[in-house]
């Protein structure tokens, strides 16, 4: 993570977004990331996960 974190500074990059599932939320919040919203996705039509 901090190799994409510091290419993206390189780059001048204001921000950096992650499309990420639920469990990887401690993980992302350890980096800096801040939950801005939440969304639920339906995989193979018939379940439906958090992210």
């Amino acid at each position: 993570m901090s190799h994409i974190l510091g290419l993206a500074a390189q780059r001048d990059m204001p921000r950096v977004q992650a499309h990420a599932r639920l469990n990887a939320e401690p993980f992302i919040a350890r980096n800096g990331f801040d939950v801005v919203a939440r969304q639920a996705v339906t995989v193979r039509g018939s379940c439906s996960i958090t992210r």
